[in-house]
Protein backbone atom coordinates (compact mmCIF):
# COMPACT_ATOMS: atom_id res chain seq x y z
CA UNK A 1 0.00 0.00 0.00
CA UNK A 2 1.40 3.37 -1.06
CA UNK A 3 2.51 5.63 1.95
CA UNK A 4 0.42 9.05 2.39
CA UNK A 5 1.53 11.68 0.12
CA UNK A 6 2.56 14.92 2.68
CA UNK A 7 0.56 18.02 2.43
CA UNK A 8 2.46 19.72 -0.76
CA UNK A 9 2.74 23.38 -2.01
CA UNK A 10 0.21 24.53 -3.70
CA UNK A 11 0.51 23.37 -7.48
CA UNK A 12 2.63 20.29 -6.33
CA UNK A 13 1.33 16.44 -6.61
CA UNK A 14 2.97 13.42 -5.36
CA UNK A 15 2.84 9.68 -6.12
CA UNK A 16 5.22 6.61 -6.00
CA UNK A 17 7.82 6.08 -8.11
CA UNK A 18 8.28 3.28 -10.61
CA UNK A 19 10.72 1.26 -12.62
CA UNK A 20 9.09 3.55 -15.49
CA UNK A 21 10.58 6.71 -14.22
CA UNK A 22 14.23 6.18 -13.94
CA UNK A 23 15.34 8.52 -16.57
CA UNK A 24 13.22 11.20 -15.48
CA UNK A 25 14.30 10.74 -11.94
CA UNK A 26 18.02 10.81 -13.42
CA UNK A 27 17.63 13.81 -15.50
CA UNK A 28 16.29 15.52 -11.78
CA UNK A 29 19.48 13.90 -10.00
CA UNK A 30 21.83 15.22 -12.45
CA UNK A 31 20.38 18.77 -12.73
CA UNK A 32 21.20 19.14 -9.07
CA UNK A 33 23.71 17.73 -9.23
CA UNK A 34 25.41 20.13 -12.11
CA UNK A 35 23.71 22.82 -10.37
CA UNK A 36 25.86 21.84 -6.75
CA UNK A 37 28.97 20.75 -8.52
CA UNK A 38 29.03 22.24 -12.18
CA UNK A 39 28.74 17.77 -13.87
CA UNK A 40 26.66 15.26 -13.19
CA UNK A 41 28.06 11.85 -11.26
CA UNK A 42 24.72 9.99 -11.28
CA UNK A 43 24.24 7.60 -14.49
CA UNK A 44 20.49 5.65 -15.11
CA UNK A 45 21.98 2.58 -14.36
CA UNK A 46 22.80 3.84 -10.38
CA UNK A 47 19.50 5.00 -10.16
CA UNK A 48 17.41 1.69 -12.07
CA UNK A 49 19.58 -0.14 -9.28
CA UNK A 50 18.03 1.82 -6.19
CA UNK A 51 14.42 -0.10 -7.83
CA UNK A 52 16.45 -3.58 -6.76
CA UNK A 53 17.73 -2.58 -3.14
CA UNK A 54 16.63 -5.12 -0.98
CA UNK A 55 13.95 -4.04 1.10
CA UNK A 56 12.79 -1.59 -0.76
CA UNK A 57 9.18 -1.17 -1.59
CA UNK A 58 8.80 1.11 -4.64
CA UNK A 59 4.95 2.16 -3.38
CA UNK A 60 5.87 2.92 -0.26
CA UNK A 61 9.16 3.99 0.00
CA UNK A 62 9.97 6.58 -2.87
CA UNK A 63 7.54 9.42 -3.55
CA UNK A 64 7.73 11.70 -6.95
CA UNK A 65 6.52 15.65 -6.72
CA UNK A 66 5.36 17.21 -10.42
CA UNK A 67 4.16 20.69 -10.80
CA UNK A 68 1.00 21.84 -12.07
CA UNK A 69 2.36 21.07 -16.04
CA UNK A 70 3.56 17.69 -14.68
CA UNK A 71 7.51 18.05 -15.00
CA UNK A 72 8.78 16.30 -12.13
CA UNK A 73 10.42 18.96 -9.41
CA UNK A 74 11.35 16.38 -6.55
CA UNK A 75 11.56 12.91 -5.58
CA UNK A 76 12.62 11.24 -1.95
CA UNK A 77 13.55 7.71 -1.45
CA UNK A 78 13.46 5.91 1.99
CA UNK A 79 15.66 2.82 2.45
CA UNK A 80 18.74 1.70 4.02
CA UNK A 81 19.37 5.45 2.92
CA UNK A 82 17.05 7.98 2.36
CA UNK A 83 17.62 10.34 -0.47
CA UNK A 84 15.81 13.77 -1.02
CA UNK A 85 16.32 15.90 -4.45
CA UNK A 86 14.91 19.23 -5.34
CA UNK A 87 15.24 20.63 -8.77
CA UNK A 88 16.52 23.77 -8.26
CA UNK A 89 13.88 25.77 -9.84
CA UNK A 90 11.66 24.41 -7.22
CA UNK A 91 13.66 25.00 -3.90
CA UNK A 92 12.82 27.48 -1.65
CA UNK A 93 8.83 26.44 -2.26
CA UNK A 94 8.57 24.39 0.66
CA UNK A 95 9.33 20.57 -0.98
CA UNK A 96 12.09 19.44 0.83
CA UNK A 97 10.78 20.37 4.05
CA UNK A 98 7.50 18.29 3.41
CA UNK A 99 9.57 15.24 1.38
CA UNK A 100 11.84 15.07 4.49
CA UNK A 101 8.86 15.00 6.74
CA UNK A 102 7.34 12.29 4.55
CA UNK A 103 10.92 10.40 4.91
CA UNK A 104 11.11 10.60 8.65
CA UNK A 105 7.57 9.04 8.81
CA UNK A 106 7.86 6.66 6.38
CA UNK A 107 11.55 5.36 7.89
CA UNK A 108 9.23 5.67 11.63
CA UNK A 109 6.41 3.60 10.63
CA UNK A 110 9.27 1.07 8.98
CA UNK A 111 10.66 0.61 12.10
CA UNK A 112 13.60 3.37 12.33
CA UNK A 113 14.43 5.99 14.51
CA UNK A 114 15.10 8.19 11.75
CA UNK A 115 16.14 8.68 8.01
CA UNK A 116 20.09 8.47 7.27
CA UNK A 117 21.65 10.04 4.16
CA UNK A 118 25.57 11.23 3.51
CA UNK A 119 26.13 14.36 2.71
CA UNK A 120 29.47 16.00 0.96
CA UNK A 121 31.54 17.61 3.30
CA UNK A 122 32.34 20.29 0.75
CA UNK A 123 28.91 21.38 0.27
CA UNK A 124 29.14 24.02 3.36
CA UNK A 125 25.47 25.08 3.49
CA UNK A 126 24.73 21.71 4.14
CA UNK A 127 26.73 21.00 6.48
CA UNK A 128 25.62 23.92 8.00
CA UNK A 129 22.14 23.05 8.11
CA UNK A 130 22.69 19.61 9.79
CA UNK A 131 24.99 21.16 12.37
CA UNK A 132 22.30 23.57 13.71
CA UNK A 133 19.00 20.85 14.40
CA UNK A 134 18.64 17.77 13.04
CA UNK A 135 20.05 13.70 13.97
CA UNK A 136 20.11 12.60 10.18
CA UNK A 137 23.55 10.97 8.52
CA UNK A 138 22.91 12.12 5.56
CA UNK A 139 24.81 12.37 1.32
CA UNK A 140 23.60 14.05 -1.40
CA UNK A 141 25.77 15.13 -4.14
CA UNK A 142 22.60 17.18 -5.25
CA UNK A 143 23.00 20.40 -2.18
CA UNK A 144 19.93 18.75 -0.03
CA UNK A 145 22.47 19.33 3.19
CA UNK A 146 21.31 23.27 2.15
CA UNK A 147 17.64 22.26 2.75
CA UNK A 148 18.46 20.31 6.37
CA UNK A 149 19.98 23.01 7.95
CA UNK A 150 17.48 25.54 6.72
CA UNK A 151 15.15 23.15 8.58
CA UNK A 152 16.71 23.46 11.92
CA UNK A 153 18.54 19.54 11.55
CA UNK A 154 21.88 19.42 13.84
CA UNK A 155 25.26 17.30 12.36
CA UNK A 156 26.27 14.44 14.97
CA UNK A 157 28.80 12.86 13.06
CA UNK A 158 30.41 13.54 9.38
CA UNK A 159 32.18 12.47 6.99
CA UNK A 160 34.25 13.09 3.58
CA UNK A 161 34.70 10.74 0.94
CA UNK A 162 37.92 10.83 -1.33
CA UNK A 163 37.80 9.59 -4.86
CA UNK A 164 40.40 9.44 -7.12
CA UNK A 165 40.22 9.18 -10.77
CA UNK A 166 40.54 5.48 -11.67
CA UNK A 167 43.59 5.43 -14.49
CA UNK A 168 42.60 4.49 -18.02
CA UNK A 169 43.07 1.06 -18.74
CA UNK A 170 44.60 0.26 -21.79
CA UNK A 171 42.83 -0.58 -24.85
Amino acid sequence: MPEPTPALPAGYQGRPATADDVLAIHRLVAKCERALHGRAQTDPGGIAADFNRPGLVPESDTLLVHDGVGRLAARARVNRRSEVDIHPVHRGRGLGAALLDWAEARARRAGSEGIVQTVPGDDAHAVALLRSTCTLWTHSDTGALTLYLRVGMTVRRSSTVFRTPRPARPT
